[in-house]
């Protein structure tokens, strides 16, 4: 039997293997941040719109919790959204924060519009953030290392409902299609 200090060190060492690889493959725009018990990966800039009177700042990052004994690991989305919105001198700023998270596919884009180099008004760049990208750059180093994704609880339950409406919704089908057929609702 291997003495716990021994399994505890070697499940660290396979989390910051599978860590390593995500940061050597991952793009310029991701960052790599430990955790006790696997890493995040998140966006190293926050999406900036910014109109007269708000601002909103919003992040994706994606949590990956591993069970180094399995080699099994598990995502989870996180989306954060910043408010700031000025009101007038009596009440002042205003903040608030919204935040999510779970397993979705979240794709935001921000145009910057503004006083562009040669004096003229108009876009001045594009900011985006993908989960699929924040996805991508956890599984395929993970793959390499024979690492694999288990599917967060809810994720299953939703599958599973999603299921079950299809069916409930299929034979409701066919029970009205075989009432219409001989002629019940005439």
């Amino acid at each position: 039997m291997t003495p716990p200090d021994e399994t505890a060190d070697t499940g660290h060492a396979a989390i910051a293997a599978l860590r390593n690889q995500v940061v050597a493959q991952a793009p310029a725009e991701l960052e790599v941040l430990a955790t006790d018990d696997g890493f995040d990966v998140v966006y190293r800039e926050e999406l900036t719109q910014r109109g007269v009177l708000m601002r909103t700042d919003s992040t994706l990052r994606v949590v990956v919790r591993c069970e180094p004994e399995t080699l099994t690991f598990t995502m989870t989305d996180v989306g954060t959204i910043t408010r700031t919105e000025l009101a007038d001198a009596h009440t002042g700023a205003h903040r608030s924060v919204q935040g999510s998270a779970g397993r979705a596919h979240v794709r935001r884009t921000v145009e910057a519009h503004g006083r562009r180099a040669d004096g003229s008004w108009g876009p001045l760049g594009t900011q985006r953030q993908d989960s699929r990208e924040l996805h991508a750059a956890v599984r395929a180093p993970a793959a390499d290392l024979g690492w694999l994704e288990q599917e967060p609880a809810a994720a299953r339950v939703g599958r599973y409902v999603a299921v079950a409406t299809g069916v409930g919704l299929a034979i409701g089908v066919v029970i009205v299609g075989a009432l219409a057929l001989t002629g019940a609702f005439s």
